[in-house]
């Protein structure tokens, strides 16, 4: 059992005054001016910034391609090795909880929005009571945490006893995946909202009102403003009026379709490294070398995590009393099926001797109190089933015998009978 710390006073995170996130409208200015400020030399602030980010993460597209590429990595099995080599439980117990996962998917966020700070005031067996410190208030190049986004000077976390825990994710000038994925759906966002509107102007029909009496003008108005949703138009009998409406409107539709496929290719090329594993497109071949250079980022990912986890969180474990002489490691991922993979074992197992404990290991399944005996046990009934085939087989032969002679006897007996009688009555001229 890990030892608990009472009361760790200089490890709790400071009181932040948090701002509300902008949601006016942000556009290609927007995006621009906030990475100016995030890299600015002398006065850096990233709170534009993560305010445009907290926006961008609306679209569904990004939404899907950022969660797809956590769920590799949080759905992968993580463990702590001693090093003897044997799982440390007590470790592995706290990395199974809800809070292990919240931190690890904090960890693998960096590389979307570039440089985090994770703040820990406690860690129990079952528990990891950290803080991810609100980006807009950390300020890398100084390593100081603001009370306010836009405070030029704050508190030092590198400063006493603090970097026991406290630990950074990312290098201070990363802005992360978020700041190229922007742009394209700021483009994409203009782009669907005027296919919207196109859609609106040009996927009802037009309606024309006209009135002789000026006085019926009015009455005209208030009947076409709550008829439907189409465009409308109020105009006298003596005016003119020509609808030049727009040609090609199937084209015009492909034009938008294909700005928003674009954006999201850009996006999915960005957090996937590839396009097809996400909107099914193009055959299997392409399918599949596409989510090659998937499982490569996921590889990448994993080994960022692992790294991060012994360098820092190790330590941090250490600090608050778990006994930590040893690694963090993902277990390997089989490329080949259970059902596959568990025949091939059987099928060697049938040929070689393989120790009961591998199946156990390999298929998760927990060791009875009183060993691993299932070779054994399998042999055992494999010998009793063999065993009973042959009584059984016997028996039948056995049987089939005994009739066989019974028959013989009954045979034998009729001959002798008929023998006797013949012998008897020879005398008579119709006895054979």
């Amino acid at each position: 059992m890990a030892f608990k710390k009472a009361q760790i006073k200089t490890s709790e995170a400071p009181t932040l005054t948090l701002a509300p996130y902008d949601r006016s409208y942000q556009g290609i200015g927007t995006w621009r001016a906030a990475i100016k400020a995030a890299e600015d030399i002398y006065y850096p602030n990233r709170k534009k910034l993560y305010d445009l980010y907290h926006e961008i993460m609306l679209d569904t597209h990004l939404l899907s391609v950022i969660g797809k590429r956590r769920a590799k990595v949080t759905n992968a099995r993580l463990r702590f090795y001693n090093e003897d080599g044997t799982e440390n439980e007590a470790v592995n117990d706290l990395i199974d909880t809800e809070s292990a996962e919240n931190m690890i998917t904090d960890i693998i966020d960096s590389r979307f929005y570039g440089h985090s700070l994770l703040w820990f005031n406690n860690i129990t067996d079952d528990e990891i009571d950290y803080e991810m410190i609100d980006r807009s208030h950390v300020k890398p190049s100084a390593k100081e945490v603001l009370t306010r986004p836009y405070d030029l000077n704050g508190i030092s976390y590198t400063e006493g006893n603090l970097p026991n825990y406290v630990f950074e994710v990312g290098k201070k000038n990363d802005l992360g995946l978020l700041v190229t994925c922007a742009l394209w759906v700021i483009y994409k966002k203009g782009g669907v909202s005027d296919f919207a509107l196109f859609a609106e102007s040009f996927g009802s029909p037009f309606r024309e009102y006209i009135y002789q009496d000026p006085t019926t003008k009015d009455a005209l108005e208030r009947i076409a403003k709550t008829t439907r949703a189409a465009s409308y138009v109020v105009r006298p009998s003596s005016g003119d009026f020509k609808l030049h409406e727009s040609g090609q409107k199937s084209g015009s539709k492909d034009l938008f379709v294909g700005l928003k496929d674009m954006c999201d290719e850009q996006v999915s090329k960005a957090i996937l490294h590839n396009t097809m594993t996400t909107d099914a497109m193009g055959g299997n071949y392409k399918g599949d070398v596409h989510q090659n250079s998937e499982n490569e980022v996921t590889k990448a990912d994993k080994r960022f995590v692992v790294r991060v986890l012994n360098k820092h969180f190790k330590t941090i474990l250490g600090n608050f009393g778990f006994d930590v002489k040893g690694k963090f490691a993902y277990e390997e991922d089989d490329p080949i099926p259970i059902e596959k993979r568990f025949k091939i074992d059987m099928e060697f197992a049938d040929k070689f001797d393989v120790e009961a404990e591998y199946f156990y290991n390999k298929y998760r399944v927990p060791i009875p109190k009183n060993g691993a005996a299932y070779k054994q046990k399998v042999e055992s009934e494999k010998e009793e089933d063999e065993s009973k085939r042959e009584k059984e087989i016997g028996n039948k032969e056995k049987g089939s015998r005994e009739k066989e002679s019974k028959k013989k006897k009954e045979k034998k007996l009729s001959d002798n009978d008929k023998s006797f009688f013949q012998r008897f009555f020879s005398f008579l001229p119709w006895v054979e």
